[in-house]
């Protein structure tokens, strides 16, 4: 996660871990490190100077629910059902340019891809004029039995 902490410090954003318990997992590291890069990557990219990003894992039964937030300008309400296209771009105001590494509008498709990969999802969970929040359900350790020895 250091790319996305210089990254934002670059950009001025502050980038939140909310503190999360032990979350073991049955994953692909490398696959889940660049779903939650390219998630992170999006949330800073999109978010104006002075802005913020936060991170928070919780369990909520037989799952976590990793969710990235941000306080950019939101996806326009008619777009964000194919924002998990591939190669597809919101438009020209969420369009990277050439000087900011441009983008071929994959990495949403890929981190879908890479949830679902786990037997997980990945939604869009709120998107307006004060931000979006991207979240990752993906399926958690059983809790350990007090009975097993």
């Amino acid at each position: 996660m250091h790319s996305a902490r210089t990254l934002a410090l670059a950009r001025k954003i502050c980038l939140n871990f909310e503190e999360a318990s032990e979350s073991p997992i049955h994953a692909d590291e490398s696959l889940l490190r660049r779903m939650i890069l390219n998630l992170l990557d999006n949330a800073i990219k999109y978010t104006p100077e002075g802005g913020r990003v936060t991170v928070t894992c919780r369990r909520t039964g037989k799952e976590y629910a990793l969710s990235i937030t941000d306080t950019g300008g939101g996806i326009p309400a008619e777009l964000q059902p194919r924002i998990f296209e591939r190669f597809f771009r919101a438009d020209k105001a969420r369009s990277r340019t050439e000087n900011d590494g441009g983008g071929a509008g994959l990495g949403l498709s890929i981190s879908r891809w890479i949830a679902e990969a786990h037997d997980g999802r990945l939604e869009l969970v709120r998107s307006d004029s004060a931000g979006s929040t991207f979240t990752a359900y993906l399926p958690a350790e059983p809790f350990p039995s007090a009975t097993n020895s």
